[in-house]
């Protein structure tokens, strides 16, 4: 499938992509130039100094043909248009925008933290135990959003957002509202939801935390759980688990677009949301009723 033309800030996302692919220097990615190759039979064999010592050895498996529809139905590719549009936003307009989506309460105050969430749990910085698609903070207030297309959730994946929650008041952070919301394709979310954990909201409150730490995989973050169980408790029963589709997130855009499109200094605003509103809109994988 050719790639589809494409306008908005976005575009120029997936031309840097497409060039670091074909490119792959720039991602710090040697070529091993033919002249070092011996070619054996059907094998190729190159130099020892050409290759890493633990491995491993790429090739490019896609053509330009190919390589649109591959890339573009990826969760990982979504994500960083997400974190652009929310590291461009700033902390009052993420959560006017949020809000009706995460039912964030008045007064709240969070923003998001990306790659500095080692700093904020006191986790040392190389650390990589897990990466939420989505996580704001603040001084009393924790949001995590978790984004699906194709992939399915679990206990596991729920464990290691009530761990960080965990950690977080293991730190001495006054947390008095902590969230989790989930953003499924299709009409049922909540369902989705229920089924993919094989428990409802309801139960998640009432597990026990020492059966919740042992679906955790990461042995860190199975360790906070394990050793905390009055503050897994106590996450369990205040973190507000909720699950949305894209539908709900493209009529919030819409509306957001909208309202900033009526006023001159919300053009850029509405550009920006545009731009994620596109790539819900073309994303293969989000089911809306609109497809």
């Amino acid at each position: 499938m050719p790639r589809t033309p494409r306008q908005g800030w976005t575009d120029t996302y997936w031309d840097v992509l497409e060039q670091l692919y074909w490119t792959p220097k720039y991602l710090g990615l040697k070529s091993v130039p033919r002249k070092l190759w011996q070619n054996v039979g059907d094998r190729v064999s190159i130099p020892a100094d050409q290759t890493n010592k633990n491995g491993p050895l790429y090739f490019r498996v896609l053509s330009t043909t190919d390589y649109w529809p591959y890339i573009v139905r990826q969760e990982e590719t979504f994500n960083h248009l997400l974190d652009l549009t929310l590291s461009i936003l700033s902390p009052i307009d993420t959560i006017e925008l949020l809000k009706p989506l995460c039912h964030f309460p008045d007064g709240i105050e969070v923003a998001p933290l990306g790659r500095s969430i080692n700093d904020f749990l006191g986790w040392p910085s190389q650390a990589n135990y897990t990466q939420p698609d989505v996580f704001l903070a603040g001084a009393r207030a924790l949001a995590m959003i978790e984004i699906k297309f194709n992939a399915k959730t679990s206990l596991d994946q729920v464990g290691k957002y009530i761990a960080l929650a965990v950690r977080a008041l293991e730190m001495g952070r006054p947390l008095s509202d902590i969230s989790l919301t989930y953003v499924f394709p299709g009409p049922n979310p909540k369902e989705s939801l229920s089924n993919q954990l094989g428990l409802s909201i309801e139960a998640l409150r009432a597990l026990d935390h020492t059966r919740l730490a042992m679906h955790v995989g990461n042995s860190a973050l199975r360790a906070v759980l394990s050793a905390n169980p009055r503050l897994t408790k106590k996450v369990l029963q205040d973190i507000r688990v909720n699950a949305i589709n894209w539908d709900q997130v493209m009529v919030r855009l819409d509306t957001s677009i909208e309202n900033a499109s009526q006023d001159q200094g919300g053009r850029t605003y509405a550009n920006l949301l545009s731009g994620l509103r596109e790539a819900i809109e073309t994303h293969p994988l989000s089911k809306l009723r609109s497809s």
